[in-house]
């Protein structure tokens, strides 16, 4: 398309009678057949086409008179101002989408004023005009005999300027709320004041852009910001960064605490938030020393563009090495176009990355229509204008009323200049927009077919009192095919946007001009990214290629920091200890083993204690059966903590070593008493056992209700049995009759040191001692990961060690406990035999010899 084919094409008294005649009027320009000067302050600007303008009149009185319902929209402007912001396309009924635009870009100090023009709101405002003109002209309305117009208000990028807008062309024109059957917002800018309107009107709104601000009533054709930052964590995991920087200003205020949630759920560490509370350069400057001083090297910058510029200026003032950043940053189609970013990247030297949907397969196709259809869809001649002096750097004639960047040039431009749109707005995306129009669309036909089929609707209204929440729920219901989207186009009906797959991008200044290459995708519908970088282009799949041409990890990790430590810790947290975790173990199946042989060897022992002739063996055997509980025991200690290993730990080892011990403490006695064994001696015993498991079974029941509790102390972070920190102190404290028993052992086998098996008593009784003790005194001083092994190794090494006591006195216990023998002394030198006392029986027993 050339610019004298949209001269043809743009003739202003065609436009003039198509469309609302403001955009087209500058600042003190009169139309003698437009405008009725009745009143100074009550313009009525008159299209021919849109039927008799009887009901507006120029007396302020007329202008509270309600318009009939076939009447289109007429302004009656109380400002110069409205007409160069509001574009108006008629509808024969009262149904009208309100398009909030940003055609021209915020300037001044205020933000009050529209700046140099958005090509890329241009090429937008053509595709929407395009989905509607479809929208009209398909069977879907016209078999119920109704088209949708449009109110078109440029938002200059600023909240003042378009609350005044809206203000003005709802109070000072005939256009009333009832007319409104939604809302599309194409501008991401932070506007507070107009969400506020917009709450106010309870009109449906569909968002084009990443929502980061949710209100009801709110729709959208992009995800909202939960799933971008689902998206961004998920390949920082991809990436194995688990360290971040957070920068955000006012927009993204709402989106922090869910990505921090998002964050610690999945491992990544926030080392630093820093909010930039304005766009100042000594914010920006701040922000960026607070940047430097932290470990983290991947900096998820959520900010809006002034605030973006600012940081990107305070980056190269501060003088930061080249490649010390890794920015993740939303994608913005004014990257490759505004003036105010294209200057900046040229003196920016860190890696940037980007957030932006993924492109549909028709996209091309679509913007090349849009150069072709241009000049069909009779834009405003003035935003044309401006459109073509910005894009092509040239002014159109001496037309004055052209101000911003396009006043600038010097060069006038030429006649034969063809558009390309893929070279003006390379990085524009017209999808959203265009499935907002169309959902829209295909909502109202829904809406009409359920709530009154087959009527004459001139509004919402006409048939149900308050339609606009059930026509959100349309909107939200919507479903259908569209060649703009590589599926079928559907809203989450939880959250009310749509669920499109988010493509992370590699930004590079290159030849000026910045250019974007894909290195992953993040698919909504199964919640993965997949890395599809180029190996051949990169070291790496997680590389970044600086400007050098270099290749840098895009890893960041902060050990040392304390946000670090407590993701570790929720990460411990989330993993709950289970017992098939001890399958996989292979040092924890080598130590049960080894505890399985030790205890069969106790059991051994136990049954050749039993079938000997000894006079204390069913003690002894006692005694063994405990040092094979005792062993099987150990391996509970080490096991992940759990509700079987934790009782048993609590259970079974003070059970295990009261039957160890209770033996030994009334063999001390008898033996000190000069008490034969006996039957009773095994009761005793086994009572003292019974005493000692009703005390750990209450001891049990009466902790706390859950068998793990997951503590963090300077001894680690970790899942231990209740009562955490102090949980083998307290099951060596329920062994306290344990250690009464051990320690009257110890007194009695001292009282009767002469008899041969005390000294093993004796032992055995200062073993068990020393056991508990210095257990109880060093395992609170020994971090967790190493307590649990020493104490599952001290229980082992007690078993093993009073295994061995028992057959140290051996042939001393022989020599006392064997009835049918006796030692004579025979005086034949100095020699000493053992001799039956059947072959003695007539033999006098002469006195023993000592040894010598």
């Amino acid at each position: 398309m050339t610019w004298s084919a949209v001269i043809r094409n743009q003739r202003t008294d065609r436009l003039n009678q198509q469309y609302r005649c403001g955009p087209l009027r500058s600042r003190g320009e009169t139309r003698p057949l437009d405008v009725g000067m009745d009143n100074a302050r009550n313009d009525v600007i008159r299209c021919p086409h849109l039927g008799s303008p009887s009901h507006i009149s120029s007396s302020r009185s007329s202008k509270e008179t309600f318009a009939t319902s076939f009447d289109s929209a007429q302004l009656s402007v109380l400002s110069h101002r409205l007409l160069n912001d509001v574009l108006v396309i008629p509808s024969s009924r009262r149904l009208y989408i309100l398009a909030i635009l940003p055609i021209h870009q915020s300037s001044g100090q205020q933000h009050f004023e529209c700046g140099e023009i958005d090509v890329n709101a241009i090429v937008r405002m053509a595709a929407f005009l395009d989905a509607l003109k479809n929208i009209n002209e398909s069977h879907m309305l016209k078999e119920i005999g109704a088209d949708i117009g449009a109110i078109i208000v440029d938002s200059c990028s600023t909240d003042l300027r378009s609350v005044a807008d809206l203000y003005e062309l709802l109070s000072g024109t005939n256009i009333q709320r009832s007319d409104l059957i939604g809302i599309i917002r194409d501008d991401s800018t932070f506007m507070p004041n107009t969400e506020q309107i917009m709450r106010q009107l309870n009109v449906p709104v569909v968002n084009t852009f990443f929502t980061s601000r949710l209100t009801t009533q709110t729709s959208g054709t992009l995800p909202s910001m939960s799933l971008v930052i689902q998206s961004i964590v998920e390949a920082l995991k991809t990436y194995h960064s688990t360290c971040v920087n957070l920068i955000f200003d006012e927009k993204y205020a709402d989106s922090i605490l869910e990505f921090q949630r998002v964050a610690v759920t999945e491992s990544v560490c926030v080392e630093v938030a820093i909010q930039m509370k304005n766009s100042s350069s000594a914010v920006a400057e701040a922000t960026v020393r607070r940047l430097l001083l932290a470990e983290a090297r991947i900096v998820v910058a959520l900010l809006s563009e002034d605030t973006w510029i600012q940081l990107a200026k305070a980056l190269r003032s501060e003088m930061v090495i080249a490649g010390r950043f890794v920015f993740i940053a939303m994608q913005d189609q004014r990257w490759s176009t505004s003036r105010k970013f294209i200057e900046s990247w040229s003196t920016f030297e860190q890696h940037l990355i980007s957030i932006t949907p993924k492109t549909p397969v028709n996209h091309d196709l679509e913007i090349q229509k849009l150069t072709e259809n241009i000049p069909k869809l009779q834009l405003p001649n003035l935003w044309l204008k401006q459109f073509w002096s910005s894009a092509f750097k040239c002014h159109v004639e001496s037309d004055e009323r052209i101000s911003g960047a396009a006043s600038s040039f010097s060069k006038e431009c030429a006649t034969s200049q063809s558009l390309n749109l893929t070279q003006v707005a390379p990085d524009v995306d017209v999808a959203s927009i265009s499935l907002a129009a169309h959902s829209i669309g295909v909502a109202f036909r829904a809406f009409v077919d359920r709530v009154c089929p087959g009527a004459l609707v001139i509004s919402l209204s006409d048939c149900v009192n308050e339609p606009l929440t059930a026509f959100h729920q349309s909107i939200v219901d919507s479903g259908f095919v569209h060649h703009l989207s590589d599926i079928p186009v559907s809203f989450n009906h939880t959250t009310g946007f749509r669920d499109v797959s988010i493509r992370v991008n590699r930004a590079q200044y290159i030849e000026d001009r910045l250019q974007f290459s894909e290195i992953g995708v993040f698919d909504p519908l199964q919640n993965e990214y997949t890395d599809s970088s180029d190996s051949t282009t990169a070291s790496s799949s997680t590389s970044t290629p600086s400007r050098s041409g270099s290749f840098l990890l895009m890893s960041s990790t902060c050990p040392k920091s304390s946000c670090a430590r407590e993701v570790a810790k929720s990460a411990v947290r989330r993993e709950l200890p289970s017992i098939t975790t001890a399958l996989t173990d292979i040092q924890i199946m080598v130590f049960t083993i080894i505890s399985v042989l030790a205890a069969l060897t106790c059991l051994m022992c136990m049954y050749l204690k039993v079938i000997s002739i000894g006079e204390y063996r069913n003690l002894t055997a006692v005694t063994f059966l405990g040092l094979a509980l005792l062993s099987l025991s150990a391996p509970a200690f080490i096991i992940p903590p759990n509700g079987v290993s934790c009782t048993l730990r609590k259970l079974l080892f003070p059970i295990a070593i009261s039957v160890t011990v209770a033996p030994v403490f009334v063999k001390s006695v008898m033996i000190w008493k000069g008490i034969r064994s006996s039957g009773s001696s095994i009761l005793i015993a086994a009572s003292i056992v019974v005493i000692q498991t009703v005390i750990s079974t209450e001891w049990l029941f009466l902790s706390a209700a859950n068998a793990t509790e997951f503590v963090s102390t300077i001894h680690g972070t970790m899942w231990r049995c209740s009562p955490g920190d102090a949980a083998e102190a307290l099951t060596l404290l329920s062994c306290c009759l344990v250690a009464l028993l051990s320690l009257l052992s110890f007194v009695f086998s001292l009282a009767s040191l002469r008899h041969s098996q005390s000294l093993q008593h004796l032992m055995i009784s200062i073993l068990a001692i020393a056991f508990e003790i210095v257990l109880y005194v060093s395992l609170p001083l020994i971090p967790y990961k190493t307590r649990d092994t020493v104490m599952a190794t001290a229980i082992l090494t007690f078993a093993f060690l009073t295994l061995l006591l028992s057959y140290l006195s051996r042939s001393s216990e022989k020599h006392e406990g064997e009835s049918g023998t006796m030692q004579v002394g025979l005086v034949f030198g100095t020699c000493n035999r053992e001799v039956p006392l059947d072959y003695l029986s007539c033999v006098k027993p002469l006195p023993l010899l000592p040894e010598y």
